[in-house]
């Protein structure tokens, strides 16, 4: 059975989509005795969006599916993000929504505008089992200039299953799957966080950001994490957690938890990577701030 999602044809054909224009306004502050943590990030993002002429256009559309989904997604650049509520009895009506953007350079709003019409947006939505279905979205773009472009993800359904995701220059964000993942970005901070055990294999790889996988008792795992430039940071309060190769040490992780063969393979550079299991993984403190 297919959904083809039709309220997405205006994503399709590009035409229709309604062009929101983002005035970005740099607030004044007052300046501390001392920097703070992430204090130029967040002086830099409103400066970028000051000097580059930001243009968007934004479309959603509801899901109404509560059996599980799992989702595909082959986007060419931009953020994902992905929540699940199987916690909450999964009754909760989804919602897709694809915003495209372009910010150019000083002066080329005009051109920004124009561009969002070579970025195109496929969707489908069809049911591979009784019971279980599987969303795909694939972004591309015909732009002469497409480091100048993206597409932001942001999915909400009732009951989120595997997630495969290939993206760029955007982070990843995913709430209460109940499967394992496939994740590929760069320059972007990854966040997987459930409720559900994962007895299935993972994959996340960036660059230069953080990962953090926070999971559930039960989970099992052979972890396979290493940074290079940063630390690798363990927390296990529930389970049999075992270090089996002397290759451990502090950008590097190499252990089974609960005897499992589901390899779960961490990568990133210039950063920190966070591994844990916790009775609430859901509610524990984020070291990363990213997203």
């Amino acid at each position: 059975m297919h959904h083809p999602l039709g309220g997405f044809a205006a994503l399709r054909t590009i035409a229709t989509a309604h062009v929101a224009v983002v005035i970005a306004t740099l607030l004044g502050c007052g300046t501390p005795s001392a920097p703070q943590p992430g204090a130029l990030k967040s002086v830099a993002t409103p400066l970028n969006e000051l000097f580059h002429d930001h243009r968007s256009a934004e479309g959603s559309q509801s899901i109404d599916i509560y059996e599980p989904i799992d989702v595909e997604i082959r986007n060419f650049a931009g953020d994902v993000v992905l929540r699940g509520h199987h916690a909450e009895g999964g009754a909760r009506r989804g919602s897709l929504t694809l915003t495209r953007r372009a910010v150019h350079g000083r002066g080329r709003a005009d051109e920004a505008e124009a561009s969002l019409a070579e970025i195109a947006v496929r969707t489908e939505l069809r049911e591979v089992m009784p019971g279980r279905f599987l969303l795909t979205i694939e972004s591309t773009t015909s732009h002469r200039e497409p480091w100048f472009q993206r597409v932001d993800i942001d999915l909400d359904v009732a009951q989120l299953g595997a997630v495969t995701v290939a993206t760029s220059r955007g982070h990843v964000d995913v709430r209460e799957s109940d499967h394992g993942c496939h994740i590929e970005t760069t320059k972007g901070t990854c966040r997987f966080i459930t409720r559900r055990a994962i007895l299935e294999p993972m994959t996340i790889v960036t660059s230069d950001s953080a990962i953090e996988v926070r999971l559930p008792p039960g989970t099992t795992a052979e972890v396979d994490a290493e940074t290079v430039g940063g630390t690798v940071y363990s927390r296990i309060t529930a389970g049999r957690w075992l270090l089996k190769s002397r290759r451990t040490d502090g950008d590097s992780l190499h252990a089974d938890l609960n005897g499992g063969d589901n390899r779960m393979i961490f990568r990133t550079s210039d950063a920190n990577i966070y591994f844990s299991v916790t009775e609430r993984p859901d509610t524990a403190f984020s070291l990363i701030d990213e997203l």
